[in-house]
Formats: structure tokens, sequence, C-alpha cells
């Protein structure tokens, strides 16, 4: 499934939530001011589950990426965020991405 010119805003919980499905792509999306974050994932999944590049996700003192706590945080779900302009507004500076050559899966 392809999540493509979207814009979410102002989600008591988060614009953009990944539940189940194999290589989802989240892209060119703006995402902004979830209640708990920007990209929720919360079902862990065996094989690559997103792609999520391209977007702006822009939040106030709440993480880009959410999932459960403890076996089911988002770090160990098969998430590959490239190219995306992550910003928190009650911070001092952009959180940019790795380059292209450093890409790497969230964990």
């Amino acid at each position: 499934m392809v999540v493509e010119g979207n814009v979410g805003t102002t989600s008591p919980a988060t614009p953009s939530h990944l539940h189940y499905g194999k290589e989802n792509t989240v892209r060119g999306n703006v995402l902004t001011f979830g209640g708990s974050g920007q990209v929720a994932v919360s079902r862990p999944e065996p094989h690559g589950q997103a792609t999520v590049e391209r977007n702006v996700l822009l939040g106030r003192s709440a993480p880009a990426f959410v999932g459960a706590v403890g076996d089911r945080s988002v770090a160990r779900f098969g998430v590959v965020s490239d190219l995306n302009l992550i910003w928190d507004t009650e911070r001092a500076a952009a959180v940019l991405p790795r380059p292209v050559a450093d890409r790497r899966h969230l964990t």
C-alpha cells in the first residue's frame, strides 16, 4: 500500500498509524502535531513492514515514531526512515535525516 500526498494534523493519537501489512510506503505526506507522535507502528511483523520517506513530521514534544513499550518498541520493527524532515517545535534545531549513503533500518 502507498500512502502519499496527504496532510494529517492535530490528532489525539498520531496522524498516521501502520498496523499490519508488508512493504507499505508512506511518502510525501505532512504529518503534524499528533498527541503521542507523528507515525505509530503498533504491530511487529517478521518482514519489511514499511518505508517512511520524504515526509514532513512536525511535532511538539512528541517523538516522530511511536510504538508500544517493551518488546513492541518501534525500534524493533521493520521500518526504514529515509529523507524525512523531522522537526520538534519545542527544540531549537531540526533533526535531519542521515545522508543517503548511511541509510539504516530503525534499530
